[in-house]
């Protein structure tokens, strides 16, 4: 029998880009495949390993109670070392100020790094974990591996993190379990080596931080509409049945099959080392808004003879504030290069408060609208709307230079959508002097291929539901 893992999740959050491609603007797809081929075997196998399949290491240590270095550090963070506040998703954010996630302070050491996971929270769909690092370097946790109950549990998982202040660095795992979870268990976590990412090249650190932490899955605010008969399309040898649509006030989820031929490797399209495809989905709404994707995971069971394969795929997505009538999934694919000689084209505009808006070409893709500067004492605020596409992966291809070309560094974590204005968002960076002269740029970015023949309509609400 063969097992076969994807997680897009992963694709869309590891780091480090191709050199060639500012890393505000890299794609994140051409960042994994470029970082992992010019990887240590230990990154690679760490990476591959700890984001997309059943994990099968078992480690021993021991954790204790919150360190005084580690509390005082935690007193200096804004937002009292809450990592979901700092750097959360949209519905990770929102879930943290509604106070439904669980506060944890759980501490391990080791190594002379110390580790504190800050919250937790699971809602069936994801098993989020929040931490601070004491460190002033961007150190990350790997190697990791989760017991529920005193059973090892196999997933899938992504994360994000960067520095908060000189003395933390604060993170979130999404964790995506295989299989429900119950209601209410003891979950040990094991990581088995850090990664220091600050001095360019990736330095693996061993030890092992454990933490046991009782977790209470989210109950309020969460509806799950299945189908006596699934909302199901063909189009030629591929076929998409809808199994199950989730919404919590984290996350919505859609779970699905899709069964495709099996192909061999000698019916695989050649596509070289230069170029790579990725088949995904974009979710709209009833009013034909595009939800914001948190990441897509699939995994595929195969036996030999076997003509047909089929995946349970997982969509994961922004939270909606109501249910709608219905959604619309689309299939798309997506064409990354990772030619080192390809020539971007980008577009620019001076960032003057007195000349706003200013729109810039995205190329095909779409365009984006600069209406608003914010140059505020310890940060500085850019407002804009898009036009395209991809909305949301085009609102990552922003960023601002200083007349000298040096990009001022930003997060996609400081990336926030506005409630209500669809595709309208606001971009936080350092804080800036406004009487330099400053740039505004992007990238042009390729099409999507969109295939129509695979549009599904998928009904929440029975016809006289309101």
């Amino acid at each position: 029998m063969n097992e076969q893992w994807n997680d897009t999740q992963l694709r869309q959050k590891l780091q480090r880009s191709h050199p060639d491609v500012p890393s505000m603007i890299s794609s994140r797809v051409d960042e994994t495949l470029e970082s992992l081929r010019r990887k240590p075997k230990f990154l690679r196998k760490l990476f591959y390993s700890a984001a997309v399949v059943c994990v099968s290491l078992v480690c021993l240590t021991g954790a204790g109670v919150i360190y005084p270095n580690m509390a005082q550090a935690l007193r200096d963070v804004p937002v009292l070392g809450s990592a979901f506040e700092l750097i959360g998703d949209m519905g990770i954010r929102i879930s943290s100020k509604m106070g439904i996630t669980s506060k944890v302070s759980e501490t391990a050491e080791d190594k002379g790094i110390t580790m504190t996971i800050t919250e937790v929270l699971y809602d069936g769909i994801r098993l989020s974990i929040g931490y601070v690092i004491e460190t002033g370097q961007d150190i990350r946790p790997s190697g990791d591996i989760l017991y529920v109950n005193g059973r090892k549990l196999g997933y899938s998982a992504g994360g994000d993190g960067r520095s908060v202040g000189d003395r933390l660095f604060a993170g979130i795992v999404d964790y995506g379990p295989r299989g429900q979870l119950p209601e209410q268990f003891n979950l040990k976590v094991q990581y088995e080596s850090m990664v220091d990412w600050s001095g360019g090249e990736p330095k693996e650190i061993k030890g092992l931080w454990e933490f046991n932490i009782p977790v209470t899955k989210l109950k309020e605010g969460i509806v799950v509409k299945t189908f006596d008969k699934a909302p199901t399309v063909q189009f030629h040898d591929k076929t998409i049945n809808v199994k199950k649509v989730t919404l919590t006030p984290a996350v919505t989820s859609i779970e699905m099959d899709v069964i495709e031929p099996l192909l061999s490797g000698a019916e695989e399209p050649e596509k070289g080392l230069l170029q790579y495809q990725t088949d995904g989905f974009q979710v709209f709404n009833d009013k034909g808004i595009m939800l914001q994707g948190f990441g897509e995971s699939g995994h595929s069971t195969t036996k030999d003879g076997d003509v047909l394969r089929k995946t349970e795929q997982q969509i994961r997505l922004a939270p909606m504030p109501s249910i709608p009538e219905y959604l619309i999934i689309r299939p798309v694919t997506k064409t990354y290069s990772t030619d080192p000689n390809k020539k971007y084209v980008y577009a620019e505009g001076l960032l003057d408060e007195t000349k706003l808006p200013i729109t810039l070409s995205q190329g095909k893709a779409g365009q984006v609208t600069i209406t608003k500067v914010e140059f505020l004492e310890d940060r500085t605020l850019l407002h804009f709307r898009v036009d395209g596409e991809d909305p949301y992966v085009q609102a990552e291809t922003i960023w601002i230079e200083d007349q000298e070309g040096n990009k001022y560094i930003k997060s996609i974590s400081d990336l926030m959508a506005v409630e209500g204005l669809p595709y309208s968002f606001i971009q936080k960076f350092p804080p800036m002097d406004r009487s330099l002269p400053l740039k505004v740029k992007t990238i042009e970015l390729d099409p999507l291929e969109v295939a129509q023949e695979l549009e599904l309509k998928i009904p929440l609400k029975e016809p006289n539901e309101k």
